[in-house]
Formats: C-alpha cells, sequence, structure tokens
C-alpha cells in the first residue's frame, strides 16, 4: 500500500499537514507487505530551506517503544521548490518483538507520523509471524573478515 503525503515547510520549520489519509483499517496480513510513504516537501517562504523530515512509529502494542523512527531524510529547497522523497516501512516496522526474540505484528491501532503529520492505521486479525530476514553485511565490512 502507498499513502501519499504532501507537505510544506517555511524557513525550515517542520512540516504541515497539506493534504493526507488520516485512518486506514488494515489486516495484519496486509502490514506484512509493508506499506510505503510518497512524502512531497516544499519550501513555501522566501529564504533557502533546510530540513530534516523524520518518519515515526509508534503503536498501541503493549510493551511496544512509545515512539520509533523508521526513516528520515533532509531536504534542501530554494524558495518555491519542491522534492519527494520515500519512506518504506516494511513489516518489521510494524513488528514486535517476544520473549523468545520472534517478531510478530498485532492487532492494534498504529500511527505514522512524517513531520507533523499522521496516518492511523487500525489493524484487525490474527496476531502474524514475522521471519527474520537474512542481511548480508555491509560491503566495507566484508574487506574486514
Amino acid at each position: 500500500m502507498t499513502v501519499v503525503i504532501r507537505c510544506c515547510f517555511e524557513h525550515a520549520q517542520y512540516c504541515r499537514a497539506v493534504d493526507m489519509l488520516s485512518t486506514s483499517s488494515m489486516s495484519t496480513s496486509q502490514l506484512k507487505d509493508g506499506v510505503s510513504y510518497r512524502v512531497t516537501v516544499k519550501n513555501t517562504g522566501k529564504v533557502l530551506g533546510d530540513d530534516a523530515v523524520l518518519a515515526f512509529i509508534s503503536s498501541t502494542v503493549p510493551g511496544a517503544p512509545m515512539k520509533q523512527l523508521f526513516g528520515f531524510e533532509r531536504v534542501k529547497l530554494a524558495p518555491g521548490g519542491s522534492k519527494t522523497i520515500f519512506f518504506d516501512s516494511p513489516a518489521e516496522t510494524f513488528a514486535s518483538v517476544d520473549a523468545k526474540g520472534e517478531r510478530h505484528i498485532h492487532p492494534a491501532t498504529y500511527t505514522v507520523s512524517i513531520g507533523s503529520l499522521r496516518h492511523t492505521i487500525k489493524a484487525e486479525g490474527d496476531v502474524v509471524h514475522v521471519p527474520h530476514k537474512k542481511q548480508e553485511p555491509h560491503k566495507l565490512l566484508k574487506n574486514f573478515r
């Protein structure tokens, strides 16, 4: 699922809502596919703008972090300029880790915050297991083996 967000900043202020989906209902199995956000940032001011656009997630899952950063991008824009940036929130973004180290997506309310914008996802259904992905070591670390 892709969510389109438009935001603007003026004089390097945080994003303010112009147009955004506010609430979506999804199943926990749909969240396993992740959610992508397309954000259009526009400088409506009269001076060069420079800001970091931050993407956070929070949930009502007991024991989950109150707020977790899942993406960021620094944006520099001339007056009147705009740029589209993308934030991907894979299944791991929505998953909580249990005492055994297993990741699961729980039925809950998840809130994605990008700047001052909010997108609430009401996830319903069964608890879904999210398998661990094997990650390749960073290419620079391969030289040290």
